[in-house]
């Protein structure tokens, strides 16, 4: 008897040491501090399945930039002419974080990461899920 409860006051103990504090749960302050910045697209992925953009151009050139004031671009580029990446009009508007859904004019993403050099989303376009995985610039 005395052999169980030395094992079970062992474990108590050894499990009361191991935990760690769990630093993934960020309060929406913290996200919108984190996210301000410039945010370069290395990957996507549509209904689970990682997609190969079409135009080589959104991963290598496009920006998604968000701004202290709450407002957000994304510089977008295309091949148009086959002579190489040029700029095309930019999107732009306000942006917003509610505990871990990110609002950009009105439309919401959730966040599943977001750190000091990773931002990764996901979101609904035409009932279809697609995650987009961002690094910082």
């Amino acid at each position: 008897m005395i052999k169980i409860k030395l094992a079970i006051a062992s474990l108590t103990i050894g499990l009361l040491f191991s935990c760690e504090d769990n630093d993934d749960t960020l309060s929406s302050e913290n996200y919108e501090n984190l996210i301000v910045g410039e945010w370069n697209f290395v990957g996507q992925s549509v209904d689970g399945e990682n997609e190969v953009y079409s135009d080589p151009c959104h991963q290598e050139f496009e920006v998604l930039s968000f701004g202290e004031d709450k407002s957000y671009m994304q510089t977008e580029f295309e091949d148009l002419t086959g002579a190489g990446c040029e700029q095309v009009e930019s999107t732009t508007g306000t942006w917003d974080i509610e505990e871990q859904t990110l609002v950009l004019n009105g439309q919401s993403a959730q966040i599943i990461k977001l750190n000091e050099d990773t931002l990764i989303i996901s979101y609904i376009d035409d009932e279809t899920t697609v995650v987009d995985n961002l690094k910082r610039k």
